[in-house]
């Protein structure tokens, strides 16, 4: 059950940061993606990079659900019936932070087929400091108060 799943999602001029954390689910991977998803709609105008904490999150490993909606991340069907695509147009980096290096290792199959860079790191300085590379500004004091 994933009653203590958890996720934000904060919208800033050029990035989009995520918090998600908790026992994860096929119903939250769903509700977060069609989040996600309108969230990336917004920021189709210039480059911008996608930050994810995922400290905290669990996703067991028997949960083929989730691992066969990772293959299509960012594409699914809503509770509506409604296919819903994120649009990663001008997304020039992708920036996880992660309790271990191992963390996720199912997802990076599918950002690395996009062509967008990829930094995984345990540290939010060093994420910080890796989008700046890109010129990608978070405010500072939000990323690291997570």
């Amino acid at each position: 059950m994933a009653s203590n799943a958890n996720y934000t999602i904060t919208v800033f001029p050029n990035a989009i940061k995520a918090c998600i954390s908790g026992e994860w689910s096929f119903a939250i991977d769903l509700a977060y993606l069609t989040e996600m998803s309108l969230k990336m709609s917004e920021m189709n105008k210039a480059p911008w990079a996608l930050y994810i904490d995922m400290r905290g999150l669990h996703i067991p490993e028997s949960n083929a659900a989730i691992d066969a909606q990772c293959e299509q991340l960012y594409t699914h069907v809503n509770q509506h019936g409604q296919k819903v695509l994120c649009d990663r147009r001008n997304q020039i980096a992708e920036c996880w932070i992660v309790d271990e290096l191992e963390q996720a290792k199912q997802f990076e199959k599918v950002v690395q087929e996009t062509g967008i860079k990829l930094g995984k790191f345990t540290d939010t300085r060093a994420g910080i400091l890796w989008l700046a590379e890109f010129d990608i500004r978070l405010p500072s004091d939000d990323v690291l108060q997570t």
